[in-house]
């Protein structure tokens, strides 16, 4: 029998020690070297081999049960095979032969399966061992993460003055003012705890994180560039200090911080996997895709590369090569519950909620105590429609976690999605509570607000995490909407200037540059889309734009188009004319007349069909004042697209019939052919251009396929050739 030591050695053990290893009986009486066994079994936990020694442990501990070591590697291997209760199990016997033993109480500590009962097992930890501080730290963690602020504040307080030499304390004390989000006091911390330990790369990425949330991103910039030349063996520094570059959407910066990581950790597949992200947020999935194939072979068991690979298939939407490698994660890693959640998360996201339900319960039955798991198989009913199921399993797992963040979180989804603002309200309001800086909660509050028909709270909360997340589109989505919804409960709220004189802001703001996301979305604000569907739209989004506008969403043929111009959209809101029609887990509208089918973006779980109704009509009537203002002050360039194919007729007839209304700019988009290359944009006269992207965005086979990489080339051609400085003057 040959068990691998840790630095490479072997150990062949003898034939008594075998004997002894294997026996079910009593302990035989044999020389065996426990170190060396230990040994193994550690060097076992290293290769990932948990079955392995957890054998080991587990014969060790039969055989030689006073030994703590034996019991503190098996609970560990135990917790990594997603067995805790057994490992809880294991140390609380293990309590009653070793009392006195300060690692056994920790680990039994950290194994608590519930926050409650987590924080009386660090608080008794503490009072046994008051002066040792890697349980102080511990405790002061457990308070902060259920919640309990205060009290972590007047202990960590405490704490640092008794252990001025410990990291660990003063890093958990600058943790606590981020948790309180006392953000100034945030960072004052981390420099002070930077300054006690110039050495410790955590206190770097934690002064940067800290930096990063008081809004001076160039200061935390600062800190990490430097962080990354001191430490320059520090991996973690170097990925932070990419992932900074990726929070701004600076993607050619991106790039180039993952190629420096690569570089300089050519042996570690972290640097090729930022690549791989960074190129695929670039538009150049075939380099991405290349790539992480090339280096798969050399990192064949690679956590990075292997879920990079099935996210990269994912996030194109190819189910079924996303699923086949999210197989062959748990081929690798057949312990591990995390590819497990992800390939439940791919089976949701391609509608095949059977299997993937299928997958939880087998998943639950072997890990069950797997929190994540718990929490995939809550959203699945969600995804299922069956809501009284989805609430039942959030509503059990908020009795089970009370103060868990994501348990808060998505419970209020579920009720949101019913209907229920007034039962959501207060759990939005104990997660931001909790996590004062989530962007999505702070929206979905705001939308309950709106929901319940106070527009003018939604507006300031929205307005509140706008100046929080400028670049945030979710949000400025939101603010369009609440924008629409004050319009109709009063005509004099928005400033005309909001809306037509933006475009002279909007210009000067692309021609001095600036912050790259905030320059796109500027850009694209000067753009209308005027049909066919919805892809034009969607570039906005991407971009962070999110412009009123009645047509953004909607679906026009060339004639269907023709027509409603030159009728000025009549009747467009008019009950008669109008048809509110549910599909799948959306209300929809469609027009009598110019048929314009349109999302609404509201779950028929959210409202009734007799409520909306008189809503959406006002609604639309309200878009189509402004779409007839837009085009009558010219103050837009207009886009149209055709799926079916957009021939010269149709420019024509569509030009002619914006004439009618003054001199307005449109930009015409055609799929690039061998006389038109890609992103290229002619002039055909003033106020008229055509532009050729690589494909159109929209596949029936494969749902969108957006050439994002290519609208934003057409976009800022157009911007020059039909841009129009006299106009944007009167304007303004």
């Amino acid at each position: 029998m040959a068990i691998l030591i840790a630095g490479g050695a072997n150990l062949t053990l003898s034939t008594s020690l075998q004997s002894a290893m294997t026996s079910e009986g009593p302990c035989l009486t044999v020389d065996i070297d426990v170190t060396a066994i230990l040994s193994a079994a550690a060097a076992a936990e290293q290769r990932l081999d948990w079955a392995a020694a957890a054998n080991l442990y587990a014969r060790l501990r039969e055989h030689f049960p006073n030994n703590s070591a034996a019991h503190l590697g098996n609970s560990r291997v135990l917790t990594e095979l997603g067995r805790r209760a057994e490992a809880d199990a294991l140390l609380t016997a293990a309590l009653l032969r070793f009392p006195e033993n300060f690692q056994i109480r920790f680990d039994h500590a950290r194994l608590a399966q519930t926050r409650e009962e987590s924080l009386r097992r660090w608080a008794a930890l503490v009072d046994l061992y008051p002066d040792r501080p890697g349980g102080v730290t511990a405790y002061l963690t457990a308070l902060r993460e259920e919640g309990a602020l205060d009290v972590a504040e007047a202990r960590a307080a405490a704490a640092v003055e008794a252990f001025p030499a410990a990291a660990g304390i003063g890093i958990e004390w600058a943790r606590i003012a981020a948790a309180r989000a006392d953000r100034p006091e945030a960072v004052r911390r981390w420099e002070t705890v930077r300054a006690r330990f110039p050495t410790n790369t955590t206190a770097v990425a934690g002064h940067a994180a800290a930096l990063v949330a008081a809004n001076r991103p160039d200061e935390a910039d600062a800190v990490l560039r430097d962080g990354v030349a001191r430490f320059p063996d520090r991996l973690d520094l170097a990925s932070d200090y990419a992932r900074l570059a990726q929070s701004r959407q600076d993607w050619a910066e991106v790039l180039r911080r993952w190629e420096e990581v690569r570089t300089r950790f050519p042996d570690r597949p972290a640097g090729y996997a930022g690549v791989a992200e960074a190129l695929g947020y670039l538009r150049r999935a075939d380099e991405a895709e290349a790539l992480l194939l090339e280096v798969a072979s050399r990192f064949p068991t690679s956590r990075d590369i292997l879920f990079a690979l099935a996210r990269a298939a994912h996030a194109r939407q190819d189910w079924e090569t996303a699923i086949a490698r999210w197989e062959q994660v748990r081929a690798v890693l057949p312990d591990a519950h995390t590819p497990l959640v992800e390939l439940s998360h791919t089976l949701i996201s391609a509608r095949r909620h059977d299997e993937a339900d299928g997958l939880l319960k087998a998943a639950l039955d072997r890990f069950p105590d797997q929190f994540d798991l718990m929490l995939q198989q809550a959203s699945l009913a969600l995804h299922q429609n069956n809501l009284v199921l989805s609430q039942e399993r959030w509503s059990r797992l908020l009795q089970r976690f009370p103060n868990d963040a994501r348990v808060l979180f998505g419970l209020a989804q579920v009720l949101i999605t019913q209907g229920q603002y007034d039962a959501a309200a207060p759990l939005l309001d104990r997660f931001l509570a909790l996590r004062p800086d989530h962007a999505q909660a702070m929206a979905e509050r705001a939308r309950v607000d709106l929901r319940r028909g106070d527009w003018r709270s939604a507006l300031d909360r929205l307005l509140a995490a706008s100046r929080r997340f400028p670049d945030n589109g979710a949000i400025d989505a939101l603010i369009t909407e609440t924008k629409v919804a004050a319009m109709l409960a009063d005509p004099d709220f928005v400033d005309e200037a909001d809306l037509e004189r933006a475009a002279l802001v909007i210009a000067s703001e692309v021609q001095s540059g600036g912050n790259e996301a905030r320059r796109l979305r500027s850009l694209m604000l000067t753009f209308e889309s005027i049909g066919d569907n919805c892809e034009f739209g969607l570039v906005q989004r991407y971009f962070g734009a999110e412009p009123i506008s009645l047509l953004r969403w909607a679906g026009l043929s060339p004639g269907e188009l023709t027509r409603g111009l030159q009728a000025r959209f009549e009747g467009v809101g008019e009950a008669a004319q109008t048809i509110l029609l549910v599909r799948g887990d959306e209300y929809f509208t469609r027009d009598r007349r110019y048929r314009m089918p349109m999302h609404t973006f509201i779950n028929p779980n959210e409202i009734t069909y007799d409520e909306l109704f008189p809503k959406l009509c006002a609604r639309l009537k309200l878009m189509r004042r402004k779409l007839l203002e837009h085009l009558n002050g010219g103050h837009k360039i207009l886009i149209y697209k055709c799926v079916e194919g957009l021939r010269d007729e149709h420019i024509a007839q569509i030009t002619a019939a914006l004439g009618a209304y003054g001199p307005n700019r449109i930009l015409f988009v055609r799929p690039a052919d061998a006389n038109h290359p890609a992103e290229r944009v002619e002039q055909r006269g003033p106020d008229v251009a055509v532009g050729y992207i690589s494909r159109l965005g929209h596949d029936p086979k494969i749902g969108w396929n957006i050439d994002f990489r290519g609208w934003l080339r057409l976009c800022e051609q157009a911007s020059v050739l039909l841009q129009r400085e006299p106009r944007l003057a009167r304007a303004s």
